[in-house]
């Protein structure tokens, strides 16, 4: 990955991380294997992690636009799959609330950064949300803070960053509050 980023111009790292992540994934998959080790333990030897540990929270992505029938039963089958925390998407408008009763036990929900009134975070702090991804625009960091300070739920944001620099800003300018609100950066994204 460092070959392939060398004379990186400054402000190109939108430009291939795509292609760099998936070599570098590759790269990790083949340390691993070599190593006889799982993924897991590799990459947390190499950073000298000393608690690291093979069980990690994992969440069922469903829930797409579709009638409340069929996002109940996608959920549901998520939930028989053993999932006790499913995210659906959301427009951030009232159409949601259906939604999120229909889903019958813990959710969260990706906005996709199109929150579309802050009233919807009052109105939503009553399903007791797992948390609320994306409610801005991936760098809009004023935003991101204003709807951080509302919110009732914890924020998930940063899917949608490129690089260390974009990681740095949030962290520094998006308002996030560290006994709530997580980072979810994509490693394919995100090189």
């Amino acid at each position: 990955a460092r070959a392939a980023m060398e004379n990186e111009k400054a402000g190109g790292h939108g430009e291939r991380p795509g292609a760099i992540a998936l070599i570098e994934a590759a790269a990790w998959d083949l340390r691993a294997k070599a190593q006889g080790l799982p993924l897991w333990r590799s990459i947390a030897e190499y950073y000298g992690t000393k608690d690291a540990s093979p069980s990690i929270a994992v969440y069922a992505s469903c829930g797409h636009f579709r009638d409340d029938k069929a996002l109940a039963d996608e959920v549901g089958k998520a939930r028989d799959a053993g999932y006790i925390t499913v995210k659906i998407k959301a427009d951030g408008t009232d159409d949601d609330f259906p939604r999120i009763e229909a889903t019958g036990g813990r959710v969260a929900v990706d906005l996709n950064g199109a929150l579309k009134s802050e009233r919807w975070l009052e109105r939503v702090a009553q399903f007791g949300l797992a948390w609320i991804e994306e409610p801005a625009p991936p760098l809009d960091y004023e935003l991101l803070t204003r709807y951080a300070e509302l919110s009732p739920a914890a924020i998930a944001t940063g899917e949608n960053l490129f690089s260390c620099d974009d990681a740095r800003n949030l962290l520094r300018y998006g308002g996030l509050r560290k006994e709530r609100d997580f980072v979810q950066i994509d490693p394919l994204l995100a090189y």
